[in-house]
C-alpha cells in the first residue's frame, strides 16, 4: 500500500525567509541605511573602552575579532522587524482566499510602503529562491524508500513549478492555493489532496515548517506530522515529531509509517 509524504514548500523545502528578506533589503535597505546614518551623524566618538577579548587574542598571537558596525546591527534589526510585519500582513491578506499568492505578496509589500514600481518585486523574485542544502538529498532518499511525494502550498501553480524545478525531485501531486481559492491553515489543501489521490489516511505523513499553517491543521485532521523547526520556535500545537531540518526526515517518517 502506498505511503504518502506531503510537504509545505516555502520554509520547508525552499528558503522562504531568506528569499523574502533579500527582497526587503533590496527595496527598503538603502532608505533605512540613509535614515540610520542621519540619526547617527552627530553621535560623539567616545573613547574606546578596553576590550579584554581583543587583549587576550593579541596575547595568544591571534587577530582580534572585528567589531560589529552599530549602524549595520541597527539595519539588520529594522529588516527583521519588517520581515515580522510582512508575515503578519500576509496571514491577514490570505484569509478570504480570493487573491492569488502573487497578489497577496504584492499587496503586503504595498502595505509595507513599497513604491508602485517596487511592490511586485517580491513575487517576481520567488522563482529564484533556493532550496535548503539538504532538501534534494532528503527527498531523493524518500523516493528511494518507496514514498510518494506531494506539495500542498499557499502559492500559485507557475510559482511552485519554478520552485520544483530548482528542487529537482519529482512529485506525484501538487495542490496550490490559487487552484482551490483557499489558504492554509484552512483544511481544503488536504481535502483536495485526498480527493485527487485517494491516499489512505493511515499511510500519510505531513511535513511542514510552520506550526500555524501546517502542523496545527494536520493535527486537527489527525494526520501524523513532522515539524521542521528551523528557527527554534515554540509550537502552537504538539507535532508528532520535531526536527531542525530535513536531514533525518527519511528515518523519521519510516519510523512513523513502516513500509
Amino acid at each position: 500500500m502506498d505511503r504518502w509524504a506531503t510537504f509545505d514548500c516555502y520554509g520547508t523545502l525552499i528558503d522562504w525567509n531568506g528569499g523574502i528578506r533579500a527582497e526587503l533589503r533590496r527595496v527598503f535597505g538603502d532608505p533605512l541605511a540613509e535614515r540610520i546614518a542621519s540619526e547617527h551623524v552627530d553621535d560623539p566618538d567616545p573613547d574606546p573602552e578596553p576590550d579584554a577579548g581583543a587583549d587576550a587574542a593579541a596575547d595568544a598571537g591571534m587577530p582580534p575579532e572585528p567589531k560589529a558596525d552599530p549602524r549595520e546591527v541597527e539595519l539588520e534589526a529594522e529588516l527583521d522587524d519588517i520581515l515580522r510585519r510582512y508575515h503578519t500582513l500576509e496571514r491577514e491578506i490570505e484569509k478570504n482566499g480570493s487573491l492569488s499568492y502573487r497578489e497577496v505578496m504584492t499587496e503586503a509589500m504595498q502595505q509595507l510602503g513599497a513604491s508602485e514600481s517596487e511592490k511586485g518585486g517580491l513575487a517576481a523574485s520567488l522563482p529564484t529562491w533556493q532550496p535548503f542544502p539538504e532538501t534534494r538529498d532528503a527527498l531523493t532518499e524518500l523516493r528511494a524508500r518507496g514514498w510518494k511525494l506531494a506539495i500542498l502550498s499557499n502559492s500559485d501553480l507557475d510559482l511552485i513549478e519554478a520552485s520544483k524545478s530548482l528542487i529537482g525531485v519529482p512529485f506525484e501531486e501538487t495542490v496550490v492555493a490559487s487552484q482551490i481559492r483557499s489558504y492554509k491553515p484552512a483544511l481544503m489543501h488536504w481535502m483536495e489532496f485526498y480527493g485527487r489521490t485517494l491516499a489512505n489516511r493511515r499511510r500519510h505523513v505531513h511535513v511542514g515548517a510552520s506550526s500555524y499553517h501546517d502542523i496545527a491543521p494536520a493535527a486537527k485532521l489527525r494526520i501524523p506530522n513532522v515539524w521542521i523547526n528551523r528557527l527554534g520556535e515554540h509550537a502552537e500545537t504538539s507535532p508528532t515529531r520535531e526536527l531542525p531540518d530535513l536531514t533525518e526526515l527519511p528515518d523519521t517518517v519510516d519510523e512513523l509509517m513502516p513500509a
